[in-house]
């Protein structure tokens, strides 16, 4: 960011204050409410006499691994419009984190799914423990390399870079 850039935000937020707290103190209720709505629906869904690969428990896995950094970029993000009129290129860096970060997420929630579906199959399909613990290790692996590659060329591509360099 440049000084010009830096000056001209320093700016328009010590110009609008009120505005500003007003924006961050009902973004951090929201944020606040998020958090409490992910606890209790985690702990409501999930049963821990079953296994973790459990259709239940693969969901409640996947509202607990939710980050609180999403949940603030996205209280942020629902609250903006209605609270704190930025200008255009902050409001499209605000934007351009909470797209980066939501693609994180979503990878990370399939991620936990595919792995829980994984440790189902291994479990009912393999006695023996050894080509099941390879079965896993291989899998996981090639689970992890494929989300995070398609997750970053998603990412290059919603910065409005051209990905079709990467995928050659």
């Amino acid at each position: 960011m440049s000084q010009g850039q830096a000056s001209g935000l320093w700016g328009q937020l010590t110009t609008n204050s009120e505005e500003l707290i007003l924006w961050l103190a009902i973004a951090g209720g929201v944020f606040l409410g998020l958090r409490f709505l992910r606890a209790v629906l985690g702990g409501l869904i999930g049963d821990k006499t079953k296994p973790d690969f459990v259709v239940r428990n693969v969901i409640a896995t996947i509202i607990n691994k939710t980050h609180p950094l999403f949940l603030l970029l996205l209280s942020l993000e629902l609250t903006q419009p209605f609270l704190i009129s930025l200008e255009e290129s902050h409001l499209n860096l605000l934007h351009n984190i909470f797209v980066i970060l939501t693609i994180v997420q979503v990878t990370l929630w399939i991620r936990v799914a595919l792995l829980a579906f994984l440790e189902r199959y291994v479990q009912g399909e393999h006695s023996d423990q050894r080509s099941a613990e390879s079965l896993r290790s291989l899998f996981r692996l090639a689970i992890n390399v494929i989300l995070f590659v398609m997750a970053g060329i998603t990412i290059v591509n919603n910065l409005g870079y051209d990905a079709t360099g990467l995928l050659a």
